[in-house]
């Protein structure tokens, strides 16, 4: 039977094998996320790290004969820049543009050490070692200082982890052997465990970004859900998300102001549907600016909206539909050589949650009011609540 270091001393040019294997198969993975996301940046520079680190894997299996140092240069430079693309692509993901000169030079200064020192095979296993691990140091310093954390970050960050690992224990193996200068001593199933821990790394790594690049694209997804697409406001799906939010529990009592663009069909046959939109965009955008950080916009559908504030009273409710309507007036829509005045019927109602009204009564109470200002049309602005002095104009 084989004894355990005979198992564990995989010959490299297979390891070798494994590694330019191991990238392809990962490059189809990236290739096929950037055909089906073709604008998102950081799957491409992923991509092109894998690309450049199954090129570097299958040169290690040439490198031998009169040019094996000029080949193992080429290796060596491939995959030390395919890792630090891979930190540019984190940076990237993160909304960070990073240029290339620097990733360019460091992988072009370890090619050129890789001819000077591949005489000495310990300084070569240096010079890899470190030039791998630098990057990868780079990317999980990166990963661990940013704030908002993730599973595909942690994923990420623990295969990176067993790189470093796996580098360090070559680093500390080849110092040694440099500093007693006689036989070396046969490591040779060490080394081949931690070139395997490298491997695995590297899936690990890229595991942890689809994982992270599935958890952005959904969260994609879910946004364009819930936001409607040519305001940038919350849609009715969205606001009912809000709803069963946990955000919704921490208050009481809420107001509800209803509009209704008055006129806005006029607005489309006279002037065009693409205006018809702007009208849309230049009325979210009043709004928008009146409110305060806890209150939410949606827009419910066609010409409706509604907003969601955090009162006292209807009195708060009815003042802030007041400074819409006047901010509306004083700031007509441009277009070409005309103004066009966008103005909206509100209905006011306050949705007091801990004497057990539901919101679709809230709703009913804004509703009636907003269709007494659509029919009356001056005062435009109506309350639920009965007294004169709550009717603004």
């Amino acid at each position: 039977m084989d004894s355990l270091d005979d198992i564990l001393k995989l010959d490299f040019p297979t390891l070798f094998v494994v590694i330019g294997v191991s990238s392809l198969s990962l490059t189809a993975i990236w290739g096929a996320i950037v055909w089906q996301n073709r604008g998102f940046a950081a799957a491409r520079i992923w991509f092109c790290a894998c690309l450049a680190q199954a090129a570097g894997g299958i040169c290690l299996l040439f490198q031998h004969g009169p040019h094996a140092s000029i080949i193992a240069a080429i290796a060596n430079g491939l995959v030390i820049f395919g890792f630090w693309l891979f930190w540019v692509g984190v940076r990237r993901f993160h909304g960070i543009s990073t240029r290339l000169l620097f990733p360019l030079a460091v992988s072009t200064l370890c090619a050129g050490l890789t001819v000077a020192l591949y005489s000495s095979p310990e300084l070569i296993a240096l010079l890899y070692a470190l030039g791998q691990m630098a990057p990868m140091v780079a990317i999980l310093s990166f990963l661990l200082g940013w704030k908002r954390r993730s599973i595909g970050a942690g994923i990420a960050s623990a295969g990176l982890s067993i790189g470093i690992l796996s580098h360090a224990i070559v680093i500390a193996m080849n110092m040694v052997i440099l500093a007693r200068g006689g036989p070396a001593p046969d490591w040779s199933a060490i080394a081949a465990l931690t070139m395997m821990g490298v491997i695995f790394s590297g899936l690990l790594l890229n595991f942890g970004l689809a994982v992270a690049t599935i958890e952005r694209l959904r969260g994609e997804l879910i946004e364009l859900a819930n936001t409607d697409p040519l305001t940038g406001v919350l849609n009715r799906r969205g606001f009912e998300v809000w709803l069963a939010s946990e955000v919704l529990e921490a208050t009481s009592v809420h107001g509800i102001l209803l509009f209704d663009l008055n006129d806005f069909k006029k607005i489309n046959d006279r002037f065009g549907h693409k205006v018809g939109d702007d009208s849309l965009i230049h009325f979210t955008r009043v709004v928008s600016a009146l409110l305060g950080k806890r209150d939410i916009l949606v827009r419910s559908g066609g010409d409706e909206f509604f907003v969601l504030v955090h009162p006292k009273n209807d009195r708060v409710c009815a003042k802030l539909a007041a400074a819409i309507d006047r901010t509306l007036a004083a700031a007509p829509l441009l277009v070409s050589s005309h103004q066009v005045y966008v103005s909206a019927s509100i209905g006011t109602a306050v949705w007091q949650r801990e004497h057990g009204m539901t919101v679709d009564e809230a709703f009913a109470s804004a509703d009636l009011a907003m269709y007494s200002a659509k029919t009356s049309r001056t005062p435009r602005i109506r309350s639920d609540d009965p007294d004169p002095c709550f009717q603004y104009g």
